[in-house]
C-alpha cells in the first residue's frame, strides 16, 4: 500500500478546539457528517462548555506497552490516550456541570476554530480538577487517561477525525 501525504504549506497552521460534550450516545458514523445539514444536526446533540484557557486543550496519544523483538527494534503492544483540558470558567452552573460529568461517560467532539477539522473522542469517563487560588482565575482540569490498542479508530483514543462539511 502507497503511503498518501497531502504535502502543502497551507496545511501547516495552528490549530485552536473548541470543547464541546455530551453524554455518550450512539458512536459518529460518517452519515453524521458527510453533509452540512448533518453536521449541523449532530452538533446540537452536543453542549459547548465554554471558554478554556489557549493552549491547554490537549489531547495526547503516545506508543506504550513497548517489547523488544528479535529483531533488535521495539514492537508497542497500544497506546495511551490522555486528555487535559483547562476550564476557565467558575460559575456555579458550570461547577454543577463540571460534577454532573463526572460520574457519566461522556463524548467530547473537539471543532477546529479556523480550519474544518474536527476530533471526536468517545465513550469516555473525564475526571475533574479544580483549581482555587486568591487572587488567580478559578479554573478546573477535565482529564481522562487510557490505555487502548490504536491511536484511532472504533478501538482508538480519538475514534474519528474527519472533516466538517461545508455544503
Amino acid at each position: 500500500m502507497a503511503l498518501s501525504f497531502s504535502a502543502a504549506k497551507a496545511n501547516i497552521k495552528r490549530n485552536y478546539y473548541l470543547v464541546y460534550m455530551r453524554e455518550t450516545g450512539t458512536a459518529i458514523a460518517a452519515a453524521d457528517y458527510d453533509t452540512l445539514a448533518h453536521w449541523t444536526t449532530f452538533l446540537a446533540l452536543f453542549t459547548y462548555i465554554g471558554y478554556c484557557e489557549n493552549k491547554a486543550v490537549k489531547v495526547d496519544v503516545v506508543p506504550n506497552d513497548p517489547v523488544d523483538i528479535d529483531l533488535g527494534e521495539e514492537k508497542f503492544l497500544g497506546y495511551e490516550g490522555t486528555t487535559d483540558i483547562k476550564f476557565l470558567q467558575s460559575a456555579v452552573a458550570d461547577d454543577t456541570a463540571l460534577a454532573d460529568m463526572a460520574s457519566k461517560d461522556c463524548d467530547m467532539l473537539l471543532v477546529s476554530n479556523g480550519s474544518l477539522k474536527f476530533r471526536y473522542v468517545h465513550n469516555k469517563r473525564f475526571n475533574v480538577e479544580t483549581h482555587i487560588n486568591s487572587g488567580d482565575i478559578e479554573h478546573s482540569i477535565i482529564k481522562h487517561k487510557q490505555n487502548v490498542t490504536a491511536a484511532s479508530g472504533s478501538s482508538g483514543y480519538i475514534h474519528t477525525t474527519g472533516a466538517i462539511p461545508t455544503s
